[in-house]
């Protein structure tokens, strides 16, 4: 059972580290929002108007998420799943032949233990399959809100603001704009 439920607790444990990314830039309400429900803790919240706090969540994000993330254990995955779909193909395989070569056979607690064997099995695979497509959705929402913040941050610096604060918020465009492009790839 650990190569059908290693993946399941990965991708679970993924998608709480994505909400909490989602909770730093959107706030906690966003969070608790989301369907079906992710349970995280508390996350502090940015303030994407300045440079260095967008760089440090990019950077944060890359590392946890970006497209060279722990590719040892996403092939790791796709091999466990294979072996628990293999698993799965001989189980039946077997317990097909047996009711084939053996008609008369009686083997009704066989028959109980197989199928419930069978439907964890299938269970556990068709979980990791949703969580894996639930936490890529997160992509979705990530790039999603820092559009958002870079709409915002180009709008308040077209304002009147302190010359300072408008270098910030365009390199906080920037930045956001990089970012975003990067997570959309």
């Amino acid at each position: 059972f650990y190569f059908t439920f290693a993946p399941l607790k990965f991708f679970w444990n993924q998608r709480r580290v994505d909400a909490y990314l989602y909770g730093m830039l959107a706030g906690d309400l966003a969070v608790r929002a989301i369907w079906p429900p992710v349970f995280v803790d508390f996350s502090p919240r940015i303030d994407v108007e300045l440079p260095t706090n967008v760089a440090a969540w990019a950077a944060v994000q890359r590392v946890i998420r970006g497209s060279h993330f722990a590719p040892t254990f996403q092939k790791r995955f796709n091999f466990y799943r294979v072996i628990t779909f293999s698993v799965l193909v001989m189980d039946s395989l077997f317990h097909s032949f047996v009711s084939i070569a053996y008609p008369n056979l009686d083997a009704t607690g066989s028959r109980v233990s197989s199928t419930v064997r069978l439907l964890i099995l299938t269970a556990a695979v068709v979980g990791e399959l949703t969580l894996g497509m639930l936490v890529n959705n997160f992509s979705d929402r990530h790039a999603a809100y820092l559009g958002k913040m870079r709409t915002s941050n180009t709008a308040m610096a077209t304002q009147g603001v302190e010359e300072g604060h408008r270098e910030d918020l365009l390199a906080s465009e920037h930045l956001l704009d990089t970012c975003m492009q990067e997570i959309e790839k």
